[in-house]
C-alpha cells in the first residue's frame, strides 16, 4: 500500500531534500487516544511513511510552502485515526437562505446517491444528450461570478490552453 507525498518547496529545503532525493518521508502524528507518557514519549505518536516523487509544490504562501505535505486523504485519515471521516466541509449560503430547507435538500440528494436514483437518472440524462445538464451548465456560465472569472483569467500573464468554463 504505497502512499506518495508532495512537499512544499520551503519545507523540502528545510529538510535538505534535493531534486534527486528518492527516500521515504517518516510522518509522525500524536496518538488520538490516551495521555502522553513522559517516561516513553515515542509511544504517544503514530508513525507512517510516504514516498516522495522527487517534486515539490509552491503556492507562494509561506504557511503552505514551508509547512505542508500534499498526500491522499486516505493516508491522512489512517495517520490521524479518522477513517470514514471528512477532514472539513464548509458551506456558504446566500444571505436570506433557509437553512432548514438547504439541509433537507442536501439530505434528499444524499439519499438519491445512496439508493442509486442519482446514478440511474445520470445514465438516462446521458442517453438523451445531457439536455438538462447542458442547460444548467449554460445558466451557470452566465452568472456574474463566471463572467468575472473569465475576464480575470483573460487579463492574467499566463495563458491557459483552454478556458475553464469551456472545458468539457
Amino acid at each position: 500500500n504505497l502512499e506518495y507525498g508532495t512537499v512544499g518547496i520551503r519545507l523540502a529545503d528545510q529538510l535538505g531534500m534535493t531534486a534527486d532525493w528518492d527516500g521515504y518521508l517518516n510522518i509522525y502524528a500524536p496518538q488520538r487516544e490516551g495521555q502522553l507518557d513522559m517516561m516513553n514519549p515515542t509511544e504517544g505518536f503514530v508513525e507512517d511513511s510516504l514516498i516522495s516523487p522527487g517534486v515539490v509544490f509552491m503556492v507562494r504562501n509561506a504557511k503552505y510552502d514551508a509547512g505542508y505535505i500534499v498526500t491522499s486523504i486516505g493516508f491522512a485519515r489512517r495517520l490521524f485515526g479518522q477513517q470514514g471521516m471528512l477532514s472539513q466541509l464548509e458551506l456558504r449560503l446566500k444571505p436570506g437562505s433557509d437553512i432548514d430547507a438547504v439541509k433537507a435538500e442536501m439530505k434528499q440528494v444524499l439519499k438519491e446517491i445512496q439508493d442509486g436514483t442519482f446514478a440511474k437518472n445520470w445514465i438516462l440524462e446521458n442517453q438523451v444528450g445531457r439536455t438538462t445538464f447542458n442547460a444548467k451548465r449554460e445558466a451557470a456560465a452566465q452568472t456574474l461570478a463566471a463572467k468575472t472569472g473569465r475576464e480575470l483569467r483573460a487579463k492574467m500573464g499566463w495563458k491557459q490552453t483552454q478556458d475553464l468554463d469551456e472545458a468539457k
